[in-house]
């Protein structure tokens, strides 16, 4: 999943874990570019990248909490 999330130009980074106490849940970090709309991000993770990942765990749903964050300006010049 991280990888698909990190192939999106709007995307610097992501992390993910999956747990499964009683059913599976997901923690989503992700870094996105400080320019990026938040709307537009969110959505892309929502009709994109979590279908996929419910498709490949064979889950209708997968409770999800995403931790949005944005890049500073200047580490666009640091890579």
């Amino acid at each position: 999943m991280t990888d698909e999330l990190e192939s999106q130009s709007s995307i610097r980074a992501s992390d993910a874990s999956c747990t499964e106490p009683r059913q599976t849940s997901l923690r989503l970090g992700v870094t996105a570019e400080n320019r990026a709309d938040p709307g537009l991000v969110r959505a892309g993770i929502e009709t994109q990248a979590l279908p996929h990942l419910r498709g490949a765990l064979e889950l209708d749903r997968i409770p999800t909490v995403l931790r949005l964050q944005f890049s500073r300006a200047f580490d666009r010049h640091l890579t």
